[in-house]
């Protein structure tokens, strides 16, 4: 298991105009830098490049670091951390794992979550809370994978139009998945993110990749399986399929019983915990 221990971090740290930082022989740690505002990285050595507002980068240990506040602005803005790991050729072998670029610069399709994680970084540095270093190497690990997740492909840049709607559909996702039982409507459904019908359908799948009609099946037949596992043992006839029905959102068990077939290739009375459908 990696572990991982913090440096130092900052969240929209802002540098004045004259900010110049050369590092030849680089940190003795990993770093991970996010531009609030444009500003100068290096990438592949010594060369600097104009960066846009939202541009990442990952350097490992030892790596050249050459950063510029540019001289058309007054100040810039970055969120970095910079961490070290108990192993850096398995932490690398898991950036690539990730499809998380070292020493290439990247953008994120939103950056909430990174953020969010950095400010418990801080929280948990500040603070003596008790196993601080065990929270703060998992918060780590789980900043990789918020970035895995959110990060778009290279010389691909977030549409800030339709990115500013992507964290409300990710609470509605997650409510969804939380209660899948509930009447959603495509009526209701877009009314909590302020859109009409159609561009609640198609903003949804271009983020999840399928629509609120399929995703609602997938989490209510999610659920389905968690209260089918409790008819395994001596329990077994604790729970209907009516019941299962019901408490999944399907109006009868007969509807329930043709979705999960069409689903997972299989009548809900042959279901098997832990196997895979």
């Amino acid at each position: 298991m990696l572990r991982f221990t913090v440096d130092n971090l900052g969240v929209d740290t802002v540098h004045r105009s004259s900010f110049c930082h050369e590092l030849p022989n680089g940190f003795p740690f990993w770093v991970y830098v996010q531009a609030n505002t444009p500003m100068l990285l290096n990438m592949e050595g010594t060369e600097t490049h104009w960066v846009d507002a939202g541009t990442c980068a990952v350097y490992p240990p030892g790596y050249p670091r050459y950063v510029y506040c540019p001289k058309e602005q007054e100040r810039m803005s970055n969120n970095w951390i910079h961490f070290s790991c108990s192993d850096d050729e398995a932490l690398i072998d898991l950036l690539h794992q990730y499809n998380i670029p070292i020493t290439r610069f990247f953008t994120l399709r939103q950056f909430m979550p990174v953020n969010t994680i950095l400010q418990d970084l801080i929280y948990e540095r500040n603070t003596d809370q008790i196993n601080k270093d065990i929270m703060s190497s998992l918060l780590i690990e789980q900043m990789l994978v918020q970035i895995s997740r959110n990060i778009l492909p290279l010389n691909q840049k977030a549409d800030s139009s339709t990115m500013t709607h992507l964290h409300a559909f990710e609470l509605l996702r997650k409510q969804l998945y939380t209660v899948p039982e509930r009447e959603w409507t495509v009526r209701d459904m877009p009314a909590q993110v302020y859109l009409s019908a159609n561009q609640f359908i198609n903003l949804y799948q271009s983020f999840f990749t399928v629509t609120p009609k399929q995703d609602l099946i997938h989490a209510r037949i999610a659920k389905a399986k968690t209260l089918l596992s409790s008819r395994v043992g001596p329990n077994e006839a604790a729970v209907t399929l009516r019941d299962v029905a019901l408490l999944c959102g399907f109006k009868n068990e007969y509807y329930f019983s043709t979705v999960f077939r069409r689903v997972t290739g299989i009548p809900p009375g042959q279901y098997v915990p832990g196997r895979d459908m």
